[in-house]
């Protein structure tokens, strides 16, 4: 069987709250994003042609502040893959006290097969894709140090 990635971060959130004596009513919320999306969104080829793409976004925790985290573009990313990704960039902007909560985005694209003119406007095309892009405020990168 190959490893899930969220199997194991919910693994690791378990194990450590298990240890900090956490709420199980915590642990719960902490074990699942606030939100998940699977999307479907068309992107014009080089070649005049569309082709469509399918996206997904979780959104994982916003106690400390709005959701962080990028978009992985990869033949096998999964609902499972950016879930975990964005419960781990929950933890590490925590880690390290920045004002953010964690998300991740992906698409199921094998960049390598793509052109440069037809990257630029999957990368676009992606956060207009996304209702969870456009229900969130922009939030560039704080440049306060800490």
């Amino acid at each position: 069987m190959p490893n899930n990635p969220l199997k194991n971060a919910q693994s690791q959130i378990r194990k450590t709250a298990k240890i900090l004596k956490l709420k199980p009513s915590l642990v719960e919320q902490l074990l699942w994003p606030n939100r998940l999306l699977k999307f479907h969104f068309p992107v014009k080829m080089d070649n005049g042609n569309y082709r469509l793409f399918t996206g997904f976004r979780a959104q994982h925790n916003n106690a400390l502040g709005p959701y962080k985290g990028g978009i992985r573009f990869h033949s096998q990313v999964s609902e499972e893959e950016v879930t975990a990704l964005s419960t781990w960039m929950t933890f590490k902007t925590a880690a390290v006290d920045l004002p953010y909560g964690g998300g991740k985005g992906g698409v199921i694209v094998d960049p390598q097969t793509l052109s440069l003119g037809a990257r630029a406007p999957l990368t676009r095309l992606y956060a207009p894709a996304s209702p969870l892009h456009r229900s969130q405020p922009r939030h560039p990168c704080s440049r306060r140090q800490y």
